[in-house]
């Protein structure tokens, strides 16, 4: 959750120093792979087991997936953007 929260960082206040206020997207990916690799090693010990647990696990894999696709999707949308406009311009 932690990795989605941080997509908000660029709505806090403007007062605040723009290194506070977008350093923190830097942080997505990381934050994402960390939720994935922590889901999956949550979720083999419990393979048997149909509690909380694995519910827990599945939905830190499904947000940590989440954090890290949206980024790469908007950046792919920006380069696909940038290219179009610079074949524009040219």
């Amino acid at each position: 959750m932690a990795g989605v929260v941080l997509f908000g960082s660029p709505w806090l206040p403007t007062a605040l120093p723009p290194a506070l206020r977008y350093g923190p997207l830097l942080l997505t990916v990381p934050v994402g792979i960390g939720a994935i690799v922590s889901g999956i090693n949550s979720l083999l010990p419990v393979r048997d087991d149909d509690g909380v647990r694995r519910w827990r696990a599945r939905t830190g894999i499904a947000l940590g997936v989440l954090t890290v696709i949206i980024p790469v999707v908007l950046v792919a949308i920006g380069y696909l953007m940038l290219s179009q406009a610079y074949a524009h311009a040219q």
